[in-house]
């Protein structure tokens, strides 16, 4: 037995059945044709505004739209398709609203504008300056940090907003869905302590910014060393200098002290010259010779202390000290600028005669050894002798 197509729309009362005919649909798709190429010319036409508002927002709504027309009317021919093969005494016991296909339809909508929703926000954030201004935030690498931290801020409320519209779309009661929300709060705060450590550790790590993503670090008392790649909401990678990824709990961060290397101003040279005790009476010309190098070097930081001096009397060395700061901090333009440096101030202890002390060891023997030394020379030297005179 057959049904008659007239009986069987359930929700022609409803404004949303007109949009799951095939009219109803077809005008919709065309006003989401328009829609599109408005949008294009728009972004065309201004770049800036079509860049921050109309890209972000064109795909979304448009997929979120169509999406919810397409549902609305697939759901409607579903449902034709299975009442008219079923009886009228079958159809009067089966409940054909308990997902209705507004709800359903309502729901695609709502998660095309949550999608919109979070593209806009991460676009403003990208091409806001304020905020920057507001947190006092100069540094490329820092606005990287701090457009990830807020991303996923961002994100993670609108998509809390959208559940919570969901449910109540799908009826769910908001007491209900409070309490739910409260209970798994609980559970999952002692349950996952761990977890929230990290949580939280993480969120510190954006207000406090000991490091940004791309700095170099330095964890001392773990002996870890690397480039911060990324800083998660649980862990942080960092690719050491072996170049291998390595995953820190941020909970280590706080309980740790933290080098930050990629932060500083300048690099610094500091050595030790040994010479040897022969070149005493020349080390006060070689000193002011070395002083008169750096300071007059152009790769060399007026700004902090030079020092050159007489340090610290060695074994077999008379040790001058060398100390300074160049204005690169890049390490392969200080190696550089530090070779240089030492070979320039060898040529001037070569030029005022002196020398690089080496490794040496002096023994003195005892009387003793001294007198049978002497006693088994002169032995020798008659036995020679007795021997020339025969």
């Amino acid at each position: 037995m057959t049904v008659p197509l007239e009986s069987l729309h359930l929700v022609s009362d409803e404004p949303l059945y007109y949009f799951q005919t095939i009219k109803g649909f077809s005008i919709s798709l065309v006003g989401l044709l328009v829609f599109w190429i408005v949008c294009r010319i728009l972004e065309k036409r201004t770049k800036r505004f079509g860049k921050r508002i109309i890209k972000p927002i064109k795909r979304p709504l448009c997929f979120g739209i169509g999406g919810a027309l397409l549902t609305g009317l697939l759901l409607e021919k579903i449902e034709l398709i299975a009442q008219s093969s079923l009886s009228s005494t079958l159809i009067d016991k089966v409940d054909t609203n308990i997902i209705p296909e507004g709800d359903i339809a309502g729901a695609v909508l709502e998660i095309g504008i949550c999608w919109s929703i979070i593209n806009l926000l991460k676009s403003l954030l990208q091409n806001s300056k304020l905020l920057f201004s507001l947190f006092s935030i100069d540094d490329k690498k820092e606005q990287a940090t701090f457009l990830s931290f807020f991303d996923k801020i961002f994100t993670c409320l609108a998509i809390l907003l959208t559940a919570i519209i969901l449910m109540s779309t799908f009826g769910i009661p908001a007491s209900s869905l409070a309490a739910l929300i409260g209970g798994a709060g609980i559970g999952i705060g002692f349950g996952t302590q761990r977890i929230s450590q990290n949580f939280f550790a993480g969120i510190m790590l954006f207000f406090t910014r000991p490091f940004s993503e791309g700095d170099w670090i330095n964890l001392q008392r773990l002996k870890i060393e690397g480039t911060v790649e990324e800083i998660g909401w649980y862990q942080t990678r960092i690719r050491t200098f072996s170049r291998r990824p390595l995953y820190i709990p941020n909970s280590v961060f706080s309980t740790t002290e933290i080098e930050n290397p990629g932060r500083m101003y300048n690099r610094r040279i500091k050595c030790l010259i040994s010479l040897r005790y022969e070149d005493i009476s020349i080390i006060d010309t070689i000193t002011k010779k070395v002083r008169q190098l750096l300071v007059s070097h152009p790769d060399i930081d007026q700004k902090h202390v030079i020092l050159v001096h007489l340090k610290e009397w060695d074994s077999s060395s008379v040790n001058m000290q060398v100390y300074c700061f160049t204005k690169t901090i890049a390490w392969e333009e200080w190696l550089d600028i530090q070779q240089s440096i030492f070979l320039q101030i060898a040529d001037l202890i070569k030029q005022e005669g002196g020398d690089f002390a080496k490794p040496a060891m002096t023994l003195y023997p005892s009387k003793k050894i001294e007198t049978i030394a002497n006693n088994f020379t002169q032995s020798e030297n008659q036995a020679v002798s007795q021997t020339e005179e025969n």
